[in-house]
């Protein structure tokens, strides 16, 4: 299997990151993956997992290498930057210096330091970054989340420019949806209710509405988009 096609995919243990780990694995793809948690569930002889911090760009950089190198793996195909951490429901009274930071520190440069390390690897191919809805328009009570998901929609913008013509890098921005990770936000069942009455197609997201944008973006059908901020918020922006 000289010529497979081979992922990088940051998060990929839980929620949207691992769900595209698995469908790109049923596609006979390899998938490199790495995140926080030791070892993870979902288990194939193609995925290369292995546990990393994205804000500790050296040592994510020393072990994205040991396995290339481990596996003589020579190139990567694709990029998907799925590493995060929530924050809703936070104004400028409430979140602290150390959250808004954490905020940032993960989101941002976690999404540079992944496409970072992996760069080197992916001559041609295509990166898709995970941004929010949230991140496309000014949001109350959303003083950190929504700055940083807005960070991360211009840094994709001004990869795609600098990347090109061999490299297309776009972004996912989806609305919220139903994770591992949003599950345990305080009040969810409350914030849920009022999200699904702003909605103009009357339902939260699911990680299986998420996914095959993200798919799609990595695919050669899209060939020909790159810059792009493709919003999965079930109308919730035009509100």
């Amino acid at each position: 299997m000289m010529n497979v096609k081979r992922y990088f995919i940051t998060g990929a243990s839980s929620g949207i990151g691992e769900d595209v780990t698995k469908k790109l694995i049923e596609s006979n793809y390899e998938v490199i993956g790495c995140g926080l948690e030791e070892e993870t569930d979902f288990k194939h002889p193609n995925f290369y997992y292995f546990q990393a911090d994205v804000t500790d760009w050296q040592s994510l950089t020393l072990k994205l290498k040991e396995v290339m190198t481990e596996n003589q793996f020579e190139k990567i195909d694709g990029i998907v930057t799925s590493a995060g951490v929530c924050g809703v429901a936070e104004d400028i009274y409430g979140t602290t210096e150390e959250r808004f930071a954490e905020l940032f520190n993960v989101n941002v440069m976690g999404t540079y330091n992944s496409i970072r390390a992996a760069l080197p690897y992916l001559q041609n191919g295509a990166i898709v970054t995970l941004s929010s809805s949230l991140g496309t328009k000014p949001v109350k009570n959303c003083i950190g989340y929504s700055p940083a998901k807005a960070a991360i929609c211009q840094l994709t913008q001004n990869l795609a420019l600098e990347l090109a013509p061999n490299i297309r890098v776009n972004t996912v921005a989806p609305s919220y949806i139903d994770t591992p990770m949003t599950r345990r936000e305080p009040e969810k069942d409350a914030m849920r209710q009022a999200l699904v009455a702003n909605y103009p197609l009357q339902r939260i997201g699911y990680i299986e509405d998420v996914t095959p944008a993200i798919l799609y973006l990595l695919s050669d059908q899209a060939s020909f988009i790159t810059g792009e901020i493709l919003r999965v918020s079930g109308g919730g922006h035009l509100r």
